[in-house]
């Protein structure tokens, strides 16, 4: 990305917008990256003017909004799903299951490829403060990004999916 671009980021909040305050500061301290809050989490008709949607209740998209958001992501958008501890399933398309909600904790987060670009840019193991929730990846296709050791056990607390140009 070029000093004059910028990033336009879309962030369908719904009523958790105050959940991810600390992520939407931070989006918009980052220089070239322009931050677009929404209370509905219902997708717009045009994706096209944003290189990454962010959904903070990612649970009840219909089939059509899916294929669409699909189909943005394969021209090379980006897709972040933040699952909340609700206890409906993650929509298909992100290739995961979300397991069930532990405690709000303190988890120790390590990236499962240290090579991975956003593991080279920040330090090999961090600390946050959230609820527990695990992912079951569910395709052969999707990447564990950031895991934890829970009960003794190693879980991915993150993954990631190529789709055509972009992620989700």
């Amino acid at each position: 990305m070029s000093s004059q671009e910028t990033n336009s980021v879309l962030v369908l909040a719904g009523e958790e917008t105050q959940r991810g305050e600390p992520l939407w500061s931070y989006l918009r301290q980052t220089r070239g990256t322009w931050v677009e809050v929404r209370q509905n989490s219902r997708l717009p008709d045009d994706l096209g003017g944003y290189g990454v949607v962010i959904l903070v209740d990612p649970y009840g998209f219909s089939t059509d909004e899916q294929e669409r958001l699909t189909s943005y992501v394969k021209k090379g958008g980006g897709c972040l799903a933040l699952p909340n501890p609700s206890r409906k399933p993650l929509p298909a398309m992100f290739g995961v299951e979300a397991g069930p909600s532990g405690p709000w904790t303190e988890i120790r987060l390590q990236f499962a490829d240290r090579e991975h670009p956003i593991g080279k840019r920040l330090p090999e193991t961090f600390f946050l403060h959230s609820y527990f929730r695990p992912l079951v990846l569910m395709d052969g296709d999707v990447q564990p990004i950031l895991n934890t050791v829970w009960q003794y056990r190693e879980v991915c607390l993150a993954a990631m999916r190529e789709e055509g140009r972009g992620r989700k």
